[in-house]
């Protein structure tokens, strides 16, 4: 007869059954976990975050990973030096990618960020049979509520995975590899990376850093500002960097000397403004013009209404003796007294005194002539 019993000590004891004439030995094997302090103590150790690179034949980025899981026995007795059963469990799923202590996947990619990795450990011979049964869809709560488990399951800290990688997808906003800018305008453009540790941005225009912000912004001036601007991403796996080609408006080439009016305002102080003051002066004297004339055909017209007025008015003529006039036949000898018109106070059209007139002959039967003042 021969029986295995489990007792909560490591021990092994041998009896005698008497049963009958025959004598029978029984061997008691005991096996450890029976008490609650016999679960291993299960760590995961520091382990390096895993750095991915891209893989241009699968056209994605890929890395590696190594976990190293520690167990350290409970069992109270020295008389047993038991194996420990290793399993690995990804966000509460069982792994089975590795069932000892060390797990290494060369498989990572950008969908493992974030995942929580533990480990399960025990040197219990009836748990490891548990976590032999187990397959895809277990879950860490099944080996857990296992009773051949209890009290002797071993499950580590959490370990999440922080997928690491250099400056990829170097993106600008508004999205264009080539803008235009009118001179006199502000260029506006936002660089951005995808990194892990997260990338340090910076612009450059000829080796030369403009800022170390994502954004960039400049006042467009003159010439200085055409040409290739380039943002650079780095962190501490690598870097990369994005071009960006700037081209001005009102931008004139002369034998590969390029010369550019250095800013809209001064269009306007140096040629805008100077036509406007010009136009403004023409029509200034055009004005000035139209009023003279317009004041003088005024004068002209009332002039003429007086003559008018004057033209039925009987005129008196004093004249001097015959015996006064100069015997001289020549009309430009002759020298008359004064002349008078008898007209009414209110339409005198002339008044005269204290020198003489020289006539040759006066026509008082016509009107008299529209005056030109101009």
């Amino acid at each position: 007869m021969t029986c295995t019993l489990k007792v909560s000590h490591v021990a092994e004891y041998i009896y005698s059954i008497i049963d009958g004439v025959s004598s029978r030995i029984c061997a008691v094997t005991v096996w450890p976990g029976s008490n609650s302090e016999d679960a291993p103590v299960t760590t995961i150790a520091q382990t390096r975050q895993p750095v991915l690179a891209f893989d241009s034949e699968m056209g994605r980025f890929k890395g590696a990973i190594i976990i190293k899981c520690n167990a350290t026995s409970e069992t109270k007795s020295d008389n047993y030096t038991l194996s420990m059963g290793y399993s690995w469990f990804k966000n509460g799923i069982y792994w089975n990618l590795s069932k000892s202590s060390i797990l290494n996947s060369t498989d990572i990619d950008l969908s493992y960020n974030d995942d929580v990795i533990y480990c399960v450990t025990t040197d219990d011979p009836g748990c490891m049979t548990a976590l032999q049964d187990l397959n895809s869809s277990s879950t860490l709560n099944t080996i857990k509520t296992d009773s051949r488990c209890e009290n002797v399951l071993g499950i580590s800290n959490k370990f999440t995975i922080r997928v690491e990688y250099g400056p990829y997808n170097v993106s600008l906003h508004p999205r264009s590899d080539n803008v235009t800018v009118v001179i006199g305008n502000t260029l506006s453009v936002n660089c951005t990376s995808e990194c892990n540790p997260p990338c340090n941005i910076s612009w450059y225009k000829d080796d030369v850093m403009l800022s170390n912000q994502k954004q960039l912004n400049i006042l467009v001036r003159n010439i200085s500002n055409n040409g290739e601007y380039e943002c650079r991403a780095s962190n501490k796996h690598g870097a990369t960097n994005k071009s960006l080609i700037v081209k001005l408006e009102n931008v004139t080439v002369d034998e590969g000397v390029a010369s550019v009016v250095d800013s809209i305002p001064l269009v306007v102080v140096y040629i805008v403004i100077p036509i406007f003051i010009i136009i403004a002066l023409i029509i200034i004297l055009i004005v000035v013009y139209c009023k003279k004339k317009t004041k003088s055909n005024k004068k002209s017209e009332k002039m003429k209404d007086t003559a008018e007025l004057n033209a039925d008015i009987p005129l008196v003529t004093y004249n001097r003796p015959p015996t006064n006039r100069p015997e001289n036949n020549n009309r430009e000898n002759l020298i008359y007294a004064d002349l008078q018109l008898a007209c009414p106070q209110r339409n005198i059209v002339h008044s005269h005194s204290g020198d003489r007139v020289i006539y040759d002959k006066i026509d008082f039967s016509k009107m008299a002539p529209t005056l030109n003042l101009l």
